[in-house]
């Protein structure tokens, strides 16, 4: 059932970048960069279909990542490159949107950062850049895939305005490559997004015990000490989903109202009860 899903949501996230380059980017010759930037420009100086040069230009990507990924991982990418050609194909020239520039980049770059986001959360890539940035993002955990696929872009989007003879392009291809980014990290990491809560209580113990009771999430005590009292004590520290927020206050505040509360944004977190695999 996992594996019918995962591959379900690799054909849907392919249908989804491939909807967004189709409708919104590639009629007004926005190139985002990588493999699908270079085909925009091979369309509209060779007349060679998009699909054709994606097709082609990713199977030359695979030949170099072939022993940079997993051998699932590169299996799922040639199945999802594949399918991005497709429906490259599918919805060509289907429909158009309007002219108004910048619609056309912001939803452009939002589906087109949706589906590559789906695709990489599921251990895949649709090939060119964000197959580069997959594995660019095995190698160095702390580049997000949407910042890699982001500096591999920008030089074919400068590329593209030379060639269109049209600077005023660059700006509505970095509002689409932006947008794409942001959306891409939010699919990939923002699914994981908790909240992070330090409490300063005298009844820590008591609101610790709570907190294992109601809401089954771990707590940690941490020795600290007010630096204006002098006093000693423990700082509590608990990880929760965003929507337990409301619930672990009502708990602070039914055992102690004095109790000092901070809490935080959390981009990912890994371990029991959370995301668990490393």
């Amino acid at each position: 059932m996992k594996k019918t899903i995962k591959y379900f949501m690799l054909v849907l996230g392919s249908a989804i970048t491939a909807l967004g380059l189709d409708v919104f980017l590639i009629p007004f010759k926005m190139s985002v960069g990588g493999v699908s930037g270079l085909g925009t420009l091979f369309y509209f100086m060779l007349n060679i279909p998009v699909s054709v040069t994606v097709l082609i230009l990713n199977a030359v990507m695979f030949v170099f990542a072939f022993k940079n990924l997993e051998k699932g991982d590169l299996l799922n990418s040639m199945l999802s490159a594949f399918l991005l050609s497709v429906f490259l194909q599918v919805f060509e020239n289907v429909w158009n949107i309007g002219n108004d520039r910048v619609i056309n980049a912001l939803f452009g770059g939002a589906l087109m950062g949706a589906g590559i986001g789906i695709v990489a959360a599921n251990g895949a890539a649709t090939g060119g850049t964000d197959l580069l940035a997959l594995m660019i993002n095995k190698k160095f955990p702390h580049i997000s895939v949407g910042n890699a696929i982001l500096f591999a872009d920008l030089a074919v989007i400068f590329a593209s305005a030379v060639v269109f003879a049209d600077f005023s392009l660059v700006l509505y291809c970095v509002l689409a490559l932006f947008v794409s980014v942001k959306v891409t990290d939010y699919i990939v990491d923002g699914m994981d997004y908790s909240k992070s809560v330090f409490i300063i209580s005298d009844k820590h113990s008591k609101i610790s015990k709570n907190i294992l009771n109601f809401m089954h999430r771990g707590v940690t005590g941490i020795p600290s000490t007010g630096m204006y009292s002098g006093r000693g004590g423990v700082m509590l520290m608990c990880v929760v989903k965003p929507r337990e927020v409301a619930k672990l206050k009502n708990i602070v505040k039914s055992a102690d109202k004095n109790a000092f509360i901070i809490i935080s944004d959390v981009a990912q977190t890994l371990g029991e009860g959370f995301r668990e695999k490393f």
